[in-house]
């Protein structure tokens, strides 16, 4: 790791904005909700920072890096937490506009029902003001 400061302070700056775009990195990995710091450090041709950092936090590099960050942990329970909730919500949501559908539908049949089954109505009635004479005035 004979780089200059330099290289390593671009290096690290890159990383920093990848992981901060995180889902929408080409380095995200879905399936474990982890960064890919192995392979973003070898798309730039630092080997020697992955072995180093293997050698420091283990193998496989991912998992034992981000495992040890605290931050991270905490983020991935609550990114877990938040997910749960959502789908919660969607089902919810769904329950709802089943409900929602299902009453529009009683009703629609109601009304209808209501129509075919209501009495005629009477004639309407108009009255008609009296007229009032010239002499009456």
């Amino acid at each position: 790791m004979g780089e200059s400061r330099k290289e390593l302070s671009q290096v690290l700056a890159e990383l920093r904005e990848e992981v901060g775009r995180w889902e929408d990195s080409p380095y995200h990995l879905a399936e474990e909700d982890l960064f890919d710091l192995k392979r973003f450090l070898e798309d730039r041709g630092r080997q020697d920072l992955v072995e180093w950092l293997e050698s420091v936090h283990g193998r496989p590099l991912n998992r034992a890096f981000w495992g040890r960050l605290l931050p991270y942990r905490r983020l991935h329970k609550m990114r877990v937490l938040l997910q749960e909730k959502e789908e919660e919500r969607q089902k919810e949501q769904a329950r709802y506009l089943r409900a929602f559908l299902e009453y529009q539908e009683e009703l629609g049949l109601f009304l209808e029902r209501l129509r075919e089954e209501a009495p005629p109505r009477p004639p309407r009635l108009r009255i008609v003001p009296k007229e009032t004479s010239p002499a009456d005035g």
